[in-house]
């Protein structure tokens, strides 16, 4: 079994759902796939919340700079910057030095997403998948209603044979972000493998009704980054084949 591939990704991907109006906006990483660079997998910015209390330099408040806020700004270009390296660095494949700078994001900001997520993928990536799978936890700790350390996980249990996990993983999907396209196409796919014909159908249907719905051109990230409309006449065909059985 080969290492799975995984590119830089967005967090923003087609479809909607719980996850949609729930998730904090932070740069991300996404799978080489239909969420994108995290615009998805990539307008990228980083959460902080409230670090530090806001505390102001003597004098008069109309005109001195509040000493915190400054620190606080300051820390979130850091961050920003080490994540958009270690991005690039993946990106490179220059993996060492990704790992490097997401920890160094995650020092200075432990409750860091994008850096555990980045992490994930990049020992993904190595077929490290024991450490993959630890990142993925620890990014879902601090957004446990972003699907894509969820989707992660499922291509990880599948590359691993456990079709089971990946089943389990790629309905929580389907139940965060009811419109998640890629979820319902390698759920099909795995009952598809599996002989289950009916719930394969029933899969493939669901995501033929939610590309439908989208603009022709829209792109399919996570599959090559094809069309909806593309992407829609190949599950036809995939259905025709199904049915004819």
């Amino acid at each position: 079994q080969g290492n799975l591939e995984f590119g830089v990704c967005r967090t923003n991907y087609t479809g909607g759902g719980r996850s949609s109006s729930n998730r904090k906006k932070s740069p991300a990483i996404l799978l080489g796939g239909n969420s994108g660079e995290k615009t998805p997998i990539l307008t990228e910015s980083t959460p902080l919340g409230k670090m530090l209390r806001a505390r102001y330099l003597g004098g008069d408040r109309s005109t001195s700079v509040p000493a915190a806020k400054t620190s606080e700004t300051e820390l979130q270009k850091m961050l920003a910057a080490l994540i958009s390296e270690a991005k690039i660095c993946f990106k490179n494949k220059a993996y060492t030095e990704a790992i490097k700078k997401a920890k160094q994001a995650i020092a200075l900001h432990g409750q860091n997403f994008d850096a555990y997520y980045l992490l994930a993928q990049i020992y993904a990536n190595l077929g490290q998948y024991a450490r993959a799978i630890e990142n993925c936890q620890r990014a879902s700790e601090i957004d446990s209603l972003c699907v894509f350390p969820y989707y992660l996980q499922a291509h990880i249990a599948e590359e691993k044979g456990d079709l089971a996990t990946a089943k389990s993983y790629f309905k929580r999907i389907i139940y965060l972000s009811p419109s998640f396209i890629s979820a319902y196409l390698e759920l099909g796919n795995i009952y598809r493998k599996e002989g289950q014909l009916a719930r394969a159908i029933k899969m493939y249907n669901s995501s033929c009704e939610i590309l439908k719905k989208l603009p022709p051109h829209t792109p399919i990230e996570q599959h090559g980054k094809i069309t909806a409309r593309q992407m829609l006449m190949d599950v036809k065909k995939i259905l025709l084949t199904l049915y004819s059985k």
